[in-house]
């Protein structure tokens, strides 16, 4: 089945090759961040083609609006059609803040690492052209645009949960390498390799797993600190915590015996069984 599938993307591509070459190219050019990059800040007006959900794909024109300070991916897209260039690059920062938070957005989020639909306009519209050299000639609107962005998510409450955590920033090359030898490692030396990590949400998940896996190998005092964690955790009556508790499992047998999915016999033995349930 796999074969069959990757005969048919292979086929595909041949038959887009064939009927629309510079297409084509250009989704291949798509794929490298690089070249993104370079052509959202060329300062010429671009098409930018999105989907939203099981909606038809829309298309936008626009132009390059700065860059995202905390993430070099992350770039503004201005829609020229959505704004007027000669004033929306003379608006106030609060203007711009909500440019890139309130939909409908004037200024579109594009990261280059995700393959973004980017194409070069063949036939220039001499409107459009005229505000992409107003907006590129104002290099203070893109450094305000910048600021816009970083701000975006500044004010949002970290979670206290390392599984939350993972998307809040990248971790750095020299982990990278660390956490691709970790991957085919056996857990011994995934003990040893966790302890090179700086990146503290990959230490501690890489933590977890080691106990989780070969418990043994974990000191006394970790053993004993996950053990209380995982107990109190399970315990909890607090029905807000995001993970599945002892009273949460009750309740929903409760629901579940309620609605006639489960006779009552079978709930009670589930009942007994996640009482009796032994804590790692």
């Amino acid at each position: 089945m796999m074969r069959l599938g990757i005969l048919k993307q292979l086929f595909i591509r041949q038959e887009l090759f064939a009927i629309v070459p510079r297409l084509y190219g250009n989704c291949v050019c798509n794929r490298d961040k690089r070249i993104v990059s370079s052509i959202l800040k060329s300062g010429q007006s671009v098409q930018l083609i999105e989907r939203f959900g099981a909606d038809t794909p829309r298309s936008f024109i626009g132009v390059y609006a700065g860059t995202n300070l905390l993430n070099r991916n992350v770039l503004g897209f201005l829609d020229l059609e959505a704004c007027k260039a000669e004033e929306i690059v003379d608006a106030a920062d609060d203007v711009l803040a909500d440019s890139v938070t309130t939909s409908p957005k004037i200024i579109r989020t594009i990261y280059t690492n995700k393959v973004p639909n980017i194409f070069l306009n063949a036939k220039k519209d001499p409107i459009h052209v005229a505000e992409a050299k107003i907006v590129s000639s104002r290099p203070d609107f893109y450094e305000r645009v910048r600021r816009a962005l970083s701000n975006r998510f500044v004010d949002y409450e970290v979670s206290a949960e390392v599984e939350d955590q993972i998307y809040c920033s990248f971790y750095s090359a020299l982990d990278k390498i660390i956490f691709e030898k970790f991957l085919v490692s056996s857990w011994t030396h995934r003990s040893k390799l966790v302890n090179k990590l700086n990146d503290k949400r990959l230490r501690q998940l890489g933590q977890r797993l080691i106990y989780l896996n070969l418990p043994e190998i974990v000191s006394d005092r970790y053993k004993s600190a996950a053990k209380t964690v995982i107990r109190e955790r399970w315990l909890t009556n607090d029905i807000d915590v995001p993970w599945m508790t002892m009273a949460k499992v009750e309740k929903q047998l409760l629901e579940i015996e309620a609605a006639g999915t489960i006779n009552a016999q079978f709930c009670s033995q589930l009942q007994r069984y996640y009482k009796n349930k032994k804590v790692l």
